[in-house]
């Protein structure tokens, strides 16, 4: 018991609580003339997952992404809208997409969801991509603007079906933006 405790203490010692980071990091208020906005940043370790998608990273900025290499998968990405930001929201992600059976079953997408007393109060797929459509290198989709309170829930989900394993399909974690605008 003894040896127990002193684990115990090393570890808060060396991890103290507020060393963990939080789903999503909060930063700002940045400002842009009359714009101000706050960014909300997931990691994909923030990310609730299943099927066959894998955390990796894009090579643009080694962003965290996920990627789907065969078979179906979804990743969702959750947060509560805290107080004190503004109430105009919107979601982005980067993408990159390679495919060289140009097959339009291999394909993925990103919706994101407003919840409000529970209910859906907003939806947008805001990027869906098959392959094929092309190629896409480090390409930045947004959403569009929806409102959002203190309380509410802002989902992103991303799902993705590839039939092969020699194509890339990735989604970067998502990056939601609180502004005046």
């Amino acid at each position: 018991m003894k040896y127990v405790s002193i684990l115990l203490v090393v570890a808060l010692a060396m991890f103290p609580a507020n060393a963990f980071a939080s789903c999503p990091n909060q930063t700002g208020p940045y400002f842009s003339g009359p714009f101000v906005w706050y960014d909300f940043d997931f990691d994909t370790s923030c990310a609730t997952t299943s099927g066959n998608v894998a955390a990796g990273n894009l090579w643009c900025y080694s962003t965290p992404a996920y990627e789907w290499d065969y078979g179906s998968g979804s990743v969702d990405y959750t947060m509560t809208v805290p107080s004190g930001v503004y109430g105009n929201f919107s979601a982005s992600v980067l993408a990159e997409f390679s495919d060289p059976h140009t097959s339009n079953l291999n394909a993925v997408s990103a919706t994101v969801y407003c919840y409000h007393n529970n209910s859906v109060s907003y939806y947008e797929t805001f990027y869906i991509h098959q392959g094929n459509q092309g190629s896409l290198s480090c390409v930045r989709f947004d959403s569009g603007t929806f409102t959002a309170y203190a309380g509410d829930t802002i989902e992103v989900v991303m799902t993705g079906q590839s039939y092969n394993y020699d194509t890339t399909m990735q989604i970067s974690a998502p990056t939601i933006f609180s502004s005046n605008y």
